[in-house]
């Protein structure tokens, strides 16, 4: 049985393919900015597949990233004026730089530390705002403070709000007016007293974390588009 994220990355990979096929439709037909739009999407589909296989794979980037150097390599033609003694010479430097990555690669995935683990942050900060503990917390995304969260436990109802839509850029490849609202499709509600979009979940049986967890997940990846798996987020309390 596959689990999601091995769903989840077939179905993009086959959206992927589709694209492709869009692309060089487009291009075949000489219509460029068709062609122009669907290679953006191709983009962005393409960030997303290198985040989740880099959650199956920590190693996925290093091995995808040597593989594009051995194929640029193979398919270079020996520049003129080069000797062709050097360029063997060359050629063999770089072979063996690709074996030692290899090496290196095949050494890390032997070790006990090369899968993503949950650390249990987010889960620890929502049962402390349900055991009244804090007041609550702001998640800070990025490391700009571009796009703050705000968590709070209200008469039973966890709140999660922030004072702005996630639009770090409007998309070419939508057409005009496709997409309303980013942040009322996941459900957030605009208050227009606080001037917030508002996220009300009932928090008086509160018992797992992982319906928040998706929609934080959710609000990283699918809209603010924040692909580097790397990147620090920040979460303080307040009371």
């Amino acid at each position: 049985m596959k689990s999601d994220l091995d769903l989840i990355i077939e179905t993009l990979t086959a959206e992927k393919i589709a694209l492709e096929e869009a692309v060089e439709n487009a291009v075949s037909e000489f219509d460029y900015l068709i062609a122009h739009y669907h290679h953006e999407a191709l983009i962005e589909l393409d960030n997303k597949l290198r985040v989740l296989r880099s959650f199956k794979d920590p190693l996925h980037q290093q091995k995808a990233e040597l593989k594009r150097r051995k194929i640029f390599l193979s398919k270079r033609d020996m520049p003129p004026g080069v000797h062709q003694e050097a360029w063997e010479l060359m050629s063999a430097k770089w072979n063996e730089r690709f074996k030692n990555e290899e090496q290196a690669i095949e050494e890390l995935e032997q070790s006990a530390n090369r899968y993503f683990t949950d650390n249990q942050l987010i889960d620890d900060a929502l049962f402390n705002l349900y055991e009244g503990i804090y007041k609550g917390f702001n998640i800070s995304i990025d490391e700009r403070d571009e796009f703050v969260l705000k968590f709070e436990n209200t008469s039973g109802q966890l709140l999660i709000s922030t004072e702005k839509d996630i639009v770090r850029y409007e998309p070419n490849y939508i057409i005009d007016n496709r997409i309303s609202a980013h942040l009322q499709g996941l459900g957030f509600m605009f208050d227009y007293d606080k001037g917030e979009y508002v996220y009300k979940y009932n928090f008086t049986y509160f018992k797992d974390a992982t319906p928040i967890k998706i929609l934080l997940s959710r609000l990283i990846f699918d809209l603010y588009k924040l692909y580097d798996i790397n990147q620090n987020c920040t979460l303080v309390y307040y009371n």
